[in-house]
């Protein structure tokens, strides 16, 4: 191909691409655009979902106050780069893959908090699997957590196991960051130094 061919073809694939993004500003065409390329983009047409315990959607005719927690209308917590279409920071700008996967430190590319600095670190961090705790984009819970609390926690600690300890006789659906350091920490168990 000569050089006038090339650079044909690169004018032709420009426009093609002006041509995409100005279509794309209409918001069914942006979403069809940004779903080709990007997981977990929130669907503007979505119909607002009743979530009961552990964040599972509930039947549509579930009326109870107290089996519908909430109504999911927009996320509790979403991730700020993804809020502010500022993707290529995680993902690259043309091909739409990660620049550099999670489990080889994306995540700590931004997040200043090193949990290599904690003498202890909880499993999922010490191996750069933010993912099993946390969604990337946005969450209906709150530091984007894929569960509520215990929840996500339940999704690798076992009830018994954590109810074996003295302090855990009786686990309630308290947080269980109200004692525990999630990410890792100086002490056993990673619990929170407390004033006393």
């Amino acid at each position: 191909m000569t050089s006038d061919g090339r650079r044909q073809l690169v004018n032709l694939l420009g426009a093609t691409g002006v041509v995409g993004l100005g279509l794309a500003c209409a918001q069914a065409t942006r979403y069809q655009v940004l779903t080709f390329f990007f997981d977990g983009v929130p669907d503007p047409n979505a119909v607002p979902v009743a979530l009961g315990p552990g964040g599972r959607p509930l039947p549509a005719d579930t009326t109870s106050p107290h089996e519908r927690r909430r109504v999911v209308r927009q996320p509790l917590s979403v991730h700020p780069p993804y809020a502010s279409d500022r993707c290529d920071g995680c993902h690259d700008a043309f091909s739409g893959r990660l620049v550099k996967p999670v489990d080889r430190g994306l995540c700590a590319l931004c997040h200043a908090d090193p949990p290599g600095k904690r003498m202890f670190l909880h499993g999922p961090v010490a191996v750069d699997a933010c993912l099993t705790c946390h969604e990337p984009h946005s969450s209906v819970e709150l530091h984007l957590l894929k569960l509520p609390e215990p929840g996500v926690c339940l999704q690798c600690h076992s009830r018994d196991d954590m109810t074996a300890g003295l302090h855990h006789q009786e686990l309630s659906e308290d947080a269980c960051t109200v004692c525990h350091d999630p990410h890792g920490g100086d002490g056993r168990f990673f619990l929170l130094q407390r004033d006393p």
